[in-house]
């Protein structure tokens, strides 16, 4: 049974943002950070704000997009001894528009949850989106700068804290969220959102010595979860808030249906006996990135080196 456990590492260093594009993100997030408390300091808002990273970038999950572009999150925290100091959300989002605006060429975006600032660099367009917090004193957890909903409990930092936690000494579960979240790109997969893949990649995690069969029975655990019921509660604030909402029944009947063809693809590829033939169900999945071109065409050699394509696995029952 075909062992493309080094040829998925291989990938996963493939799609991974590489040097120049990570020095890119913290280059135009620093000018930001910047600007912005250069702002403050020439308007008298205080307290100056502070600034957290979060997101994929900063959870050491980001991926290069087939599309091309790529993103950091940067939290900006706005730390007060009393709630009632803070403006409403629209007028603190006002703040970080003006403060930022004219930086690049394109407009600014002021989203719900977020002001974004775009970046058209013709080799490494991309952009940082800015959501915005304040935590007052004696408080568990910020709140997060909402223009429709206003002021909302949320806490970025700890559900990367989390996360980590949940990787434990190893770096599979990462991986193993970066190979999900290049077959929702290649294939499209719009809806659940990728935080919430990485939700459901770390509650349903199945660790092994081959990343091919932790992504495998990962994707088995997810897929017999979300059939018993569709759902996926927030592990960290605002706890238990229920992820998929915005999915109505069509929505999720597409989603499982492109979860068992990718589940397929996996086991069809595990049980090849050749590593050539199971590179090509990797690469339906995953996309031309995927290096077949690594793969053995020696079918003893491939049995050697396999382990049982279905050990036993550690990790949580589904």
């Amino acid at each position: 049974m075909a062992d493309c456990h080094d040829i998925l590492i291989a990938f996963e260093e493939a799609i991974s943002l590489n040097k120049s594009r990570c020095e890119k993100l913290e280059k135009s997030r620093d000018a930001l950070r910047k600007k912005i408390r250069k702002y403050c300091e020439d308007n008298g808002i205080e307290p100056l704000p502070t600034f957290k990273g979060q997101g994929s970038f900063t959870m050491g999950i980001a991926n290069n997009s087939t599309k091309g572009s790529f993103d950091l999150d940067d939290g900006i925290y706005f730390e007060v001894e009393d709630a009632n100091e803070m403006p409403t959300p629209k007028t603190i989002h006002g703040w970080i528009v003006e403060a930022v605006d004219g930086h690049t060429q394109q407009p600014v975006i002021d989203k719900n949850t977020c002001v974004r600032v775009t970046f058209t660099d013709e080799d490494n367009p991309h952009h940082i989106d800015l959501p915005i917090y304040y935590h007052a004193k004696g408080d568990d957890h910020p709140h997060l700068a909402h223009k429709r909903d206003g002021w909302i409990e949320s806490d970025p930092v700890e559900f990367a804290d989390w996360f980590a936690a949940e990787c434990g000494d190893g770096d599979q579960l990462r991986r193993i969220v970066r190979y999900v979240k290049a077959w929702k790109d290649y294939k499209g997969v719009q809806r659940p959102k990728s935080f919430v893949m990485t939700t459901l990649c770390a509650l349903h995690f199945a660790k092994d010595d081959r990343d091919d069969v932790g992504l495998f029975e990962t994707l088995k655990n997810i897929r017999t979860a979300l059939g018993k019921e569709f759902s996926c509660l927030r592990p960290t604030t605002p706890l238990d808030e229920e992820l998929l909402t915005d999915m109505d029944e069509d929505a999720q009947e597409r989603f499982l249906e492109a979860l068992d063809c990718f589940i397929e693809n996996a086991e069809y590829a595990i049980n090849s006996d050749l590593q050539t033939d199971a590179c090509k169900y990797w690469k339906r999945s995953l996309g031309n990135v995927f290096p077949c071109d690594m793969a053995s065409e020696d079918s003893d050699a491939t049995k050697r080196m396999a382990a049982p394509a279905f050990v036993k696995t550690e990790g949580r029952s589904a």
